[in-house]
């Protein structure tokens, strides 16, 4: 999708980011350990990778077939700095193991896997082909698979998805096509889009926001059953990404960090985890703190330290540096 600057969408990508960080620096909120703090953190930030695929989706809608060169361009933006930066990972891993999601270079690449966080670049791959076939197909088979991947979808939350392996259940793009899909179709209503989360900006706004609140309470509190919490939070993620679109709307001037941190979303993500695993590998043994809740210092690192790297990298390399590292 061509046309100006989205300002609903640099808010998704920035908030999105932030979250992700978040994520990856505080302990699962599966975790019987993670305080109840950490359990309502991990909650309120699940929507961060289905808030980059929607937007994905958002971004490639095209209603004509999408040539092969685009094809082609989207995925050198997204491999070509995946691979150097995986590069770096598997010689970090080496240093400090424990970190890869695979046994060797070759399958971490192929599987994003060099880092833990990576296998989002294997859905991004994905996408981009799906993106390619919907672009071919009558409209309604769109809408048609966004029915069916919104069952995937509370099938996998409610855990009853056949492939309970997290390693590929993380890749299984039918488990998050419903993020995508949901992108795609709301960019081929764009106009009534604008319009409702315009006119109705107020109302959307407090009735996701209580979805939100709601679904939280019920998941940490553990009220209303299992079936329902789980129910809710699904619902939440779908809230969270609405909430955040609305909030986009009418913002006037977008400040210029939220500017930044939509443009250099890639890198940020790709760049992270390294300054996240140094607190926990470097910091904490050579000063003797407690890692346990060392996730604030870990989160502020992580945004920070892979800021701070795209910036002085993008410095040195100039417009090569989207090459390099995605911004």
């Amino acid at each position: 999708m061509h046309g100006p600057r989205l300002p609903e969408l640099d808010v998704l990508k920035a908030t999105a980011i932030v979250a992700v960080v978040l994520i990856h620096a505080i302990p699962p909120f599966w975790d019987r350990d993670a305080t109840t703090v950490e359990q309502v953190i991990g909650h309120l930030t699940r929507f961060g990778v289905p808030a980059f695929l929607a937007v994905s989706g958002f971004l490639y809608y095209q209603p004509t077939p999408i040539r092969h060169g685009q094809m082609q361009r989207r995925l050198r933006r997204i491999l070509v700095p995946y691979v150097c930066v995986s590069l770096l990972a598997f010689a970090y891993d080496t240093a400090y193991p424990g970190h890869a999601a695979t046994g060797s270079l070759a399958s971490g690449l192929l599987l994003g896997g060099t880092f833990g966080p990576y296998y989002y670049v294997v859905l991004l791959v994905q996408f981009v082909a799906v993106a390619w076939i919907l672009s071919r197909v009558p409209p309604r088979v769109a809408h048609l698979l966004l029915a069916v991947a919104t069952g995937i979808a509370i099938w996998s939350e409610l855990q009853l998805w056949i492939w309970t392996d997290p390693f590929w259940t993380a890749r299984n793009g039918l488990v998050w096509a419903v993020w995508f899909l949901l992108g795609w179709v709301a960019a081929s209503y764009a106009p009534a889009v604008m319009h409702l989360t315009g006119t109705y900006r107020t109302a959307i706004l407090t009735v996701t926001g209580m979805v939100v609140m709601l679904a939280v309470w019920a998941v940490t509190a553990q009220h209303g059953g299992w079936i329902v919490a789980r129910g809710l939070e699904l619902v939440s993620v779908f809230a969270s990404l609405a909430w955040l679109f609305t909030f986009g709307r009418n913002v006037g001037r977008l400040p210029a960090s939220v500017a930044v941190l939509s443009d250099w979303t890639y890198a940020i993500y790709l760049l992270h985890p390294f300054f996240i695993y140094l607190v926990a590998d470097v910091l904490v043994p050579t000063t003797g703190i407690t890692a346990a809740g060392t996730w604030p210092i870990q989160w502020l690192a992580g945004v920070g330290g892979a800021v701070a790297a795209t910036a002085i990298l993008r410095r040195l390399f100039g417009p090569r540096s989207r090459d390099l590292i995605g911004a």
